[in-house]
């Protein structure tokens, strides 16, 4: 008998306090922010995801416990996306890769550490082509969705000609044809578990801890690491980032 296809896991890590964002919407969490009337941030940012995606993936959100209280996040959640898992976090953590370590460490995480596991930031708008990125899994350990930007504030990777990725720098200046749009696919939960827990191990005190770090340390142990190209992104991280684009829309 065949078993049934694993599913991949996409974990949007949303367990912040939006500080980026205070100074336009000091009560709403940044995902829920509209940009326009019947759409927020949360919605641009599974836009990657059609509705007819939904049954072929496992969709987890993680929350913070304040803003579960507060707004009874998980119903409106799940009223929008009725299958979604929701993992509740008791305080902000130190960056996302602690954030989704917790999760996939979690029992509720045990069936993603041997899926192949997506984490998408909850407040970038993302075009790309899903299927084609899980399907250079076959040659790959790890993934960065990656499309061409000038802003020195973001995450850059370092790549051969064929794509595979030497290295990512975050948040060094440093700018080169391929920013991370904040988009990594891993072969398995289990392989950003052990790099996920070797890279905090080597920063310990480090005030926030990046999904970059864990891909380093995949490079440093000669997995391979590649590109995968998006048509296209645009940030919603910030006030300024959020006025514009309500901007452009209208």
């Amino acid at each position: 008998m065949n078993s049934a296809p694993i599913k991949p896991h996409i974990i949007i890590p949303m367990a912040g306090r939006g500080s980026r964002t205070q100074d336009g919407w000091p009560e709403t969490p940044k995902m829920l922010i509209p940009v326009s009337p019947g759409l927020d941030i949360l919605d641009l940012a599974l836009a990657f995801l059609p509705r007819r995606s939904l049954a072929a993936v496992t969709l987890v959100f993680i929350i913070l416990r304040e803003h579960e209280a507060r707004l009874d996040l998980s119903a409106r959640l799940r009223s929008r996306w009725p299958a979604a898992q929701i993992h509740i976090v008791p305080a902000v953590l130190p960056g996302q890769l602690a954030t989704t370590l917790e999760y996939l460490t979690s029992d509720q995480g045990a069936p993603a550490r041997a899926a192949p596991v997506l984490v998408h930031n909850c407040d970038t708008l993302v075009r790309f082509d899903l299927s084609a990125a899980l399907a250079g899994l076959d040659s790959a350990a790890c993934r960065v969705v990656c499309a061409g930007s000038h802003d020195p504030a973001l995450c850059y990777a370092e790549a051969t000609a064929a794509g595979r990725i030497t290295a990512l720098l975050e948040k060094t200046g440093r700018i080169t044809p391929h920013a991370s749009t904040g988009t990594y696919l891993f072969a398995t939960g289990q392989m950003l578990i052990e790099a996920g827990a070797q890279a905090i191990s080597d920063q310990p005190d480090a005030a926030e801890h990046f999904i970059s770090s864990a891909i380093n340390g995949l490079i440093a142990r000669s997995d391979p690491v590649t590109l995968h190209p998006a048509a296209g992104f645009t940030p919603l991280g910030t006030t300024q980032q959020i006025r514009d684009y309500q901007e452009h829309l209208r």
